[in-house]
């Protein structure tokens, strides 16, 4: 690999070109999103990801309420960060993640730049900048956005890392590293890959060992550090959840219960005495018994196939992934988010609950359980993890500018994701192959590890969770930096070859740009209107009163007027 971003004085020129690229990637994101209808929402028409939760979340945090019991369900990074700037409008909000996305495209250059080239640099931060999927990302208060440009400082600190491993190095990077992952949990397998990999490239070098092995140490520690008020905060609340419970009046209850029967309830957590005395209660007062005993209460959690155990207590950011890996993985699942796992046949479409004992199995086995479904049947677990590569690649394929060209602006917004086209094979085949041709010249030059390692990390998170084409669009700097790659490889070639012809070629290429930008232009004066509709046999689209927005967990078609 390269020298990573250097000194102030040799790049001190490209400082000034960073700082003209963020401006017009600030300036491309934010007329996109101010032209919009959906500007003053905490989400988009095109992306509604989880932007409600967290704007519901930040304004519990205003009011010093809890939310969601404080238990770990979900990375906080997102909610706190919009907490921290205060708050609506939501318009403003938004402006400050277009920042957030500008921001990363003229890192981009930077680190780009530095390990393969000014040309590369400047290639891949164009192509980032005029990223259909990243004008999705910035006009809609995810947490995909910031995440993008943490994962890009982090390649960039530990670039500058594997050269000098510094104390001070070190506990910026394990800095970085901690708010990516309170971000996106999943960041820290980014870490152990990243890590050992800085480490078998500083050990040939005697005299730095210790120095990085005492700096890996120091990474870790300042990664712990910064997610440890969280991880704390969770603690107490996953302990208050299984150890505290409503007072339970057993003498009111009817039928009455035996001692055995309530002293087998009051062995269950906290959290669940209270919900499934009541339901075990109601099943016998229905069924005209005279009281109910323990065999009854052992019936009744056989009948669920689960007696519901403690949460776990302890947790770095989230505790959610076992329910999240048996959701993705349920035989009914299709790819991406499902709820398919839910379905117990009681309910027909029930809401996850603690005190639900199937819901609670997958929340605590849900590793164990997700195993199984996939391991069933080899043929279907084979169409499910194909599945989700393609609404990964979805999102890496996207196409450009306002109006997602040469795609169109029409699309299909699946339940929690981006907005993709459908259609256009030519298209996704040719970035497919220059994306290819990229890693090739990558391994040639022996340069980019770093971004390899983040595409690598992120294609296991899809096949064991969700496939999702917002987890390809939150590494477009990796796509960015591989078509780069490639078109910088031709452009050499083309050159050598018919100079010119290269210089056609680039001309070409910076025309297009410009073309791009002149339809962008087109677009803000006159915004593309969408009719929406659901795919779903019975429609489920609210409109909160909080906003005035729409949300849907279905999958939405969006058509131009």
């Amino acid at each position: 690999m390269s020298a990573p971003v250097g000194s102030a004085k040799s790049h001190a020129p490209r400082w000034g070109v960073a700082l003209g690229l963020f401006g017009l990637a600030f300036a491309l994101r934010a007329a996109f999103l101010l032209a919009s209808s959906d500007s003053t929402w905490p989400h988009s028409m095109r992306y509604e990801g989880d932007a409600p939760v967290w704007a519901r979340w930040a304004a519990a945090l205003a009011r010093g309420e809890r939310f969601e019991y404080d238990l770990p369900l979900r990375a906080p990074g997102a909610a706190y960060l919009v907490h921290l700037l205060g708050g609506p409008p939501f318009e403003t909000l938004k402006l400050v993640w277009c920042g957030l996305s500008a921001a990363t495209v003229a890192l981009l250059y930077l680190v780009a730049g530095g390990l393969a080239g000014a040309r590369v640099g400047l290639l891949a931060a164009a192509w980032l900048a005029l990223s259909f999927g990243d004008y999705q990302l910035a006009t809609s208060l995810n947490n995909e956005t910031p995440y993008a440009l943490a994962l890009l400082a982090s390649i960039a600190l530990t670039s500058r890392w594997v050269e000098r491993p510094t104390l001070a190095g070190s506990l910026a990077l394990g800095i970085v590293h901690g708010a990516a992952a309170l971000l996106r949990a999943e960041h820290v397998a980014f870490v152990a890959l990243a890590s050992s990999w800085a480490l078998v490239r500083v050990w040939p070098t005697v005299e730095r060992r210790s120095r990085a092995c005492l700096g890996t140490a120091f990474v870790a520690l300042a990664l712990v550090a910064t997610c440890t008020p969280g991880a704390w905060r969770a603690h107490v609340a996953s302990s208050r959840f299984n150890h505290l419970s409503r007072i339970i009046e057993w003498s009111k209850f009817v039928p009455p219960w035996t001692g055995d029967a309530w002293r087998a309830i009051d062995r269950l957590p906290g959290f669940a005495r209270e919900p499934s005395a009541r339901h075990l209660a109601d099943l016998r007062r229905a069924a005209g018994d005279v009281e109910v005993g323990l065999d009854d209460v052992e019936r009744f959690f056989a009948d669920w196939g689960y007696t519901p155990e403690p949460i776990a207590e302890w947790t770095l950011v989230t505790w959610k992934g076992p329910l999240d890996f048996a959701l993705a993985n349920h035989p009914l699942a299709t790819g991406g988010f499902s709820r398919a796992a839910l379905l117990d046949g009681r309910d027909p479409e029930p809401t996850f609950s603690f005190a639900r004992p199937s819901h609670l199995r997958l929340l605590n086995h849900g590793w164990s359980t997700g195993a199984g479904w996939l391991a069933e049947d080899p043929a279907r677990t084979t169409r499910l993890l194909a599945a989700k590569l393609a609404r990964f690649s979805d999102g890496a394929t996207l196409g450009f500018g306002a109006r997602d060209l040469p795609y169109g602006a029409a699309g299909v917004r699946r339940p929690v994701d981006l907005t993709v086209p459908q259609g256009g094979a030519a298209w996704r085949a040719l970035l497919g192959l220059s994306f290819a041709a990229g890693a090739w010249v990558a391994w040639r030059r022996r340069v980019g590890a770093l971004f390899a390692f983040a595409l690598l990390y992120k294609l296991a998170v899809t096949l064991a969770f969700y496939g999702y084409a917002r987890q390809a669009a939150s590494i477009g700097c990796v796509f960015a930096f591989l078509a780069a790659l490639a078109l910088d490889e031709l452009l050499t070639r083309v050159r050598a070859a018919h100079p010119g012809a290269g210089r056609a070629l680039a001309w070409a290429l910076g025309l297009l740009a410009l073309g791009l930008i002149a339809v962008d232009v087109a677009e803000w004066r006159s915004p593309t209107a969408f009719e929406v509709r659901s795919t779903a046999p019975a429609p489920r689209i609210v409109s909160p009163s909080d906003w005035g927005s729409v949300e849907s967990f279905d999958e939405l078609v969006l058509e131009p007027r």
